[in-house]
């Protein structure tokens, strides 16, 4: 499975089709950037509109089932460690433009995580600098998170990930 289809869908599945329509009419903004198209309103628009003339219920059904498979890949709604396995992994490989290291990622992961359980919201990335007493709340969060064979979380994602140096570690000054 690869990382977007956690949260998108397979190309061809009613989850990706809901995904689509649901991005084009309920854009989003990322960076100051929206995810608004009108081509893609345009486009959502007239499958609706379709369905509604042709009294096609097997659409909405379908729509209905997509909807529940998307609610499920909202991090602030499901539990599944993939979702936030996916965000760290993109986001250290962006920000680094190498390949992250397997530790860092289900650190950050992990953190993540602790965070949407503790205000039931995604934070933005990179994590901003909290105050003590939430950092502590964090690392109780995270100590609280179910356990997890994260090696198969991420062959399951398809990540590939940056191999530590063999030998003594520097020590650190």
């Amino acid at each position: 499975m690869k990382p977007e289809e956690l949260t998108s869908g397979k190309i061809g599945s009613n989850q990706y089709l809901t995904y689509r329509i649901r991005s084009a009419l309920c854009p989003v903004e990322i960076f100051g950037l929206s995810t608004y198209s009108e081509e893609e309103f345009q486009w959502a628009i007239k499958q609706i509109t379709q369905a509604y003339e042709d009294y096609d219920l097997r659409f909405f059904r379908n729509q209905l089932e997509g909807l529940k498979k998307l609610s499920l890949s909202d991090p602030t709604i499901s539990r599944d460690p993939r979702l936030f396995l996916s965000r760290a992994y993109d986001f250290l490989w962006r920000t680094s433009g190498i390949l992250p290291f397997q530790n860092d990622t289900i650190s950050i992961a992990k953190r993540i995580w602790a965070i949407v359980r503790l205000t039931q919201r995604l934070p933005g990335l990179p994590l901003p600098d909290y105050k003590p007493d939430f950092e502590r709340k964090i690392q109780l969060e995270i100590d609280r998170l179910p356990e997890q064979k994260w090696s198969r979380h991420c062959k399951a994602l398809g990540l590939e990930f940056s191999k530590a140096k063999r030998g003594p570690k520097p020590k650190r000054k």
